[in-house]
């Protein structure tokens, strides 16, 4: 078993070999994982987020699931809790395993309504956790709130994606979180209300939210549309810096790339973001015209220092293919977004042709 994973342990980190690693743990008994643990745990801890950048990490193992087209998980983050560790850890088992747990994703938890998720997040073994999603089952309860703002167990805690939300959530937020630390990546990719009045647009006066660095918006930009024009009207999250449009599931008639017409997020790009992320996407081949069309040419966007599409996914698939290729090849280059952006990522995008049609219309734009 030692050199099992030893051998393991060399390899780059990726959800593969993150799975890999849980299944050699969970085989130990308790003296073997005492014995192999501590290298273990010394070079999980040593992953850092550009080693795993691009990597989709879940609470469930893809491959042996069957189920790897659902672009929801936790990007550049492989250390997910499995969900058969978070059952275990609701029914009060404890190991030195848990410790390496990174980002816990309660979206497929399949925890039952007694296994209490903030419970969970308290285990005591569950101490370095940096990335907290929560599910759209239920709307978070004060546990829960008290458990993210002011548990030690969420002292590292620097990103939180909301799941089911509500009013009552946010000034659940505001009744905790006055002596919160503060994050510094808030998502709302997955947020999901049954109510007209979700509690968004009051969000950036949450002490826990004053330092944000980082939003990831969601596809309902009609909720959105308050929280940009509230961030701009209070002059708010002073240090924010990079929207991210990503980890959307999109229809043709429900499209961020849509509603950039939207004022008050047009502002907000134009006055405070230097860093645009775009993607992942799930964009089918029938949506591009209407999509990407609009993406590149509405609007003043300001300035940026990057403009990021490593992680653009235009299929349903995670892969690249030749009419991804030749549709971004006719679109991108003549977009007036370019204009202001110095800094081009594009990853597996990347090709002699674009970087030559790119470097016709933008002579100055840094490519990687």
């Amino acid at each position: 078993m030692t050199r099992e994973i030893t051998a393991l342990l060399k390899k780059t980190p990726t959800p593969a070999l993150w799975w890999e690693v849980v299944e050699q743990l969970d085989a130990c008994d308790e003296a073997e994982l005492q014995k192999i643990f501590s290298d273990v745990e010394r070079v999980v801890s040593q992953w850092t987020t550009q080693s795993m950048r691009g990597q989709l990490g879940k609470s469930f193992d893809d491959a042996a699931t069957g189920v790897n087209h659902d672009p929801f998980g936790i990007w550049h983050e492989v250390r997910v809790a499995p969900r058969h560790w978070l059952k275990e850890m609701a029914h009060g088992a404890s190991s030195p395993k848990y410790r390496l747990v990174r980002a816990v994703d309660f979206t497929y938890s399949q925890l039952a309504h007694d296994e209490h998720e903030y419970l969970v997040l308290r285990h005591p073994d569950l101490m370095n956790v940096e990335r907290v999603a929560l599910g759209a089952h239920a709307f978070p309860d004060e546990p829960m709130i008290a458990t993210l703002c002011a548990h030690p167990n969420m002292a590292k805690l620097a990103s939180l994606r909301l799941g089911r939300w509500s009013k009552e959530s946010t000034e659940l937020l505001f009744a905790h979180g006055k002596d919160a630390r503060a994050l510094k990546r808030l998502s709302l990719a997955k947020i999901y209300s049954e109510r007209k009045r979700i509690g968004l647009e009051t969000l950036h006066q949450v002490p826990l939210f004053s330092t944000l660095t980082q939003l990831v918006l969601c596809d309902g930009i009609g909720r959105e549309e308050k929280l940009c024009k509230a961030i701009i009207k209070d002059r708010a999250l002073p240090a924010l810096d990079t929207l991210r449009f990503s980890e959307n599931l999109l229809g043709p008639s429900d499209s961020v790339f849509i509603n950039l017409g939207s004022a008050h997020l047009q502002k907000l790009l134009a006055d405070r973001i230097t860093h645009l992320d775009i993607g992942p996407f799930w964009l089918a081949a029938h949506q591009y015209n209407s999509c990407w069309g609009t993406l590149w040419s509405c609007g003043d966007f300001g300035s940026f220092e990057t403009l990021d599409l490593r992680e653009l996914l235009p299929t349903d698939k995670l892969h690249i293919t030749p009419e991804d290729e030749a549709i971004l090849l006719r679109d991108l280059p003549g977009s007036p977004i370019l204009d202001a952006t110095d800094t081009l990522l594009l990853g597996a995008w990347k090709s002699d042709a674009l970087a030559s049609a790119l470097g016709a219309k933008h002579p100055e734009l840094t490519l990687t």
